[in-house]
């Protein structure tokens, strides 16, 4: 997706987000009308002139009045369509509401849930083995492919990713023996207050085994969970991530391997010339950003607050000739 404004003549690419949403991040206001351009997955592209008008307002639908193909019957073979296409799918009302949010209580209670799993049989659920909490490679050790796509109350807008529940199902297949599964991803579908979408991996260890097929194949099971503190090896430290699109008025930073509550609900950043710690915003997922029209300058220090209310600070994390698109490693953890 590409976003163009009215005064300019250049199309600039949006940042998928998650899901379905692009977002476009920028240190200078945004002046509308915005014109967007689609590409589709097989090449075929659109542009939706001046769609967003200069007006426009947050969680408002603007219909383009466009579309690329007409899948109706009668329009075979298939032809371009000008039906009126919305720039925001309209989903049906939740068939279950969902339940209260989890918290750090850690009481050792089993709550009721249901189960899908996505994904390869074996693999560690999206194609990319990344998900809506903005974290790759959980296919790869420490996540090791035992992830799970947690409904609202799990997922909180991100400010569960990263926190880690025992599940267990009964079913004549399960083998009744909890595993841990960590959250990297969401989901909304509404089948019950609590929905694990497991990975194909996680999901097929809940069988006995040799079971690990017929039980992926029961497609929607019933299960229980409960929060626990996350275990990493020993020796792993909290790492951070600095996006691919920052740059010195924009800082935004992946949260990973946190310890303990698994996630983070706050995340401060202090210059090394300032005394002030100054709130950064959660971005998507577990990704946390500074935008300033002050250009920043590092090293930082980054203090983070988990869910249960502890603190840690990672100091001078972030060097001062840091990069985007790079890793650092911290020497705290929880």
């Amino acid at each position: 997706m590409d976003l163009k404004e009215k005064a300019s003549p250049e199309w600039r690419p949006m940042n998928l987000s998650w899901g379905a949403i692009w977002r476009m991040d920028t240190p200078k206001p945004l002046k509308g009308p915005f014109s967007i351009r689609l590409t589709s997955e097989s090449g075929k592209r659109l542009v939706a002139t001046d769609v967003i008008p200069e007006d426009w307002k947050a969680n408002t639908v603007y219909e383009s009045g466009i579309q690329l193909w007409d899948p109706s019957p009668t329009s075979w073979p298939w032809r371009p369509s000008w039906r009126r296409w919305s720039s925001a799918a309209r989903a049906g009302p939740p068939k279950v509401p969902p339940g209260p949010n989890i918290t750090a209580s850690y009481n050792g209670k089993w709550l009721p849930a249901r189960a899908t799993w996505y994904g390869q049989p074996n693999g560690a659920g999206p194609d990319d083995n990344g998900g809506a909490c903005g974290i790759k490679d959980v296919n790869k050790w420490p996540y090791s492919g035992m992830t799970a796509c947690g409904n609202v109350p799990i997922f909180k807008d991100g400010k569960g990713c990263g926190s880690c529940y025992e599940v267990r199902c009964k079913a004549p297949e399960c083998s009744g023996n909890p595993v841990t599964v960590f959250i990297t991803d969401m989901n909304y579908e509404p089948i019950a207050p609590y929905h694990f979408d497991l990975s194909g991996k996680a999901f097929g260890s809940l069988a006995k085994p040799g079971l690990n097929d017929k039980l992926r194949h029961c497609g929607i099971i019933d299960m229980e969970f409960r929060r626990v503190r996350c275990k990493y090896a020993a020796g792993t430290k909290i790492v951070f991530h600095v996006e691919k699109s920052c740059n010195p008025n924009y800082l935004a930073l992946l949260v990973k391997f946190v310890s303990d509550d698994g996630d983070i609900v706050q995340m401060e950043l202090k210059d090394k010339a300032s005394p002030e710690w100054k709130p950064m915003k959660l971005s998507w997922g577990a990704i946390w950003r500074m935008d300033t029209p002050k250009a920043l300058k590092g090293p930082f220090s980054i203090r983070l607050t988990s869910e249960s209310g502890k603190k840690l600070v990672a100091t001078d994390v972030i060097p001062a000739n840091w990069k985007p698109d790079t890793v650092y490693i911290s020497n705290v953890q929880f």
